[in-house]
């Protein structure tokens, strides 16, 4: 969803707003330097040995994603406020667990019955 955000420039990533450039590569590098060695590497590849430091520190940077996303206030960490529009919102309630049931219809490709069962959170 950042990298395809209107105002993203994808032919030269670092030369997108800065806000939306410093949360797309935070979320780029979570994804590969903590989530992805914590998951199998393919299909018939056994789980990796867990790493409570890896999987704790992909927690900490997922809901520092989602605050930076959500909270004006935080978003000075990456130089001020930024409009990262409302799909990009609706995945970080869905993130951190509060997803608001206007939000899930945005979730698109999300099964009806995991829909419902959110809703009823």
């Amino acid at each position: 969803m950042l990298y395809s955000h209107p105002k993203f420039n994808k032919s030269a990533p670092d030369q997108s707003p800065r806000q939306l450039w410093f949360v797309a590569d935070f979320v780029r590098r979570t994804c590969l330097e903590y989530i992805a060695p914590i998951c199998p590497a393919g299909e018939n590849d056994p789980w990796p040995k867990f790493d409570q430091e890896k999987y704790s520190d992909a927690l900490s940077r997922s809901q520092m994603i989602a605050g930076i996303i959500l909270r004006k206030e935080m978003q000075f960490i990456c130089g001020g406020p930024f409009d990262f529009g409302p799909e990009v919102r609706d995945l970080a309630r869905f993130l951190l667990g509060t997803p608001q049931a206007e939000d899930l219809e945005t979730l698109k490709g999300m099964p009806p019955e995991q829909v419902d069962r959110l809703r009823k959170r």
